[in-house]
């Protein structure tokens, strides 16, 4: 049921979204950062994906009971979100409609960060951690994975820039 600051994609209802500095996030959790650019990203510059690939490739997932809402719902809130995918928690990820190879990978490895209870720290670059353990996942599995050597580069590029914000904002502490 849809109750006033919740929104609905697909089945799934997310209660209590907030906004707050020009950012989405769901009460008592830490602010995801703002997506611009590869690994924390309004998805990645290549080549959509058919529906059959993004099935191949999540196939493992939803048999274990995974949810890939790909909606129109889901698109509208990827677009709200400036976000190229996004991982709801261990069972839900939402993908836009032709994602990139790279940013299904890319949602997951959250899914797996989620299973193994990994946890962000606010204000202590926690998000950035998330996604630089990211970033370095498909950077490892580059090839297992077929990922186009463009998208490679892009995220190289944003951990670069990760891993840059993470030294400037724990400089000061």
């Amino acid at each position: 049921m849809l109750t006033e600051g919740s929104i609905q994609i697909g089945a799934l209802v997310l209660p209590s979204i907030l906004k707050a500095g020009g950012r989405l996030f769901a009460q008592g959790r830490a602010p995801v950062a703002p997506r611009t650019g590869g690994a924390m990203s309004g998805g990645y510059r290549g080549t959509g994906l058919t529906q059959a690939e993004v099935e191949a490739i999540t196939a493992d997932f939803r048999r274990a009971g995974g949810v890939v809402d790909q909606s129109v719902d889901a698109q509208r809130y990827l677009q709200t979100r400036g976000a190229g995918g996004l991982t709801i928690n261990q069972e839900t990820i939402l993908l836009p409609a032709n994602p990139t190879r790279t940013a299904v990978y890319e949602e997951l490895v959250h899914v797996e960060q989620f299973r193994r209870g990994v946890t962000l720290e606010a204000g202590r670059g926690g998000v950035l951690r998330f996604e630089i353990e990211v970033a370095e996942t498909l950077i490892r599995n580059r090839q297992a994975w077929q990922l186009p050597a463009d998208e490679v580069r892009q995220v190289i590029e944003n951990l670069r820039n990760m891993r840059a914000e993470l030294q400037r904002l724990t400089a000061g502490q």
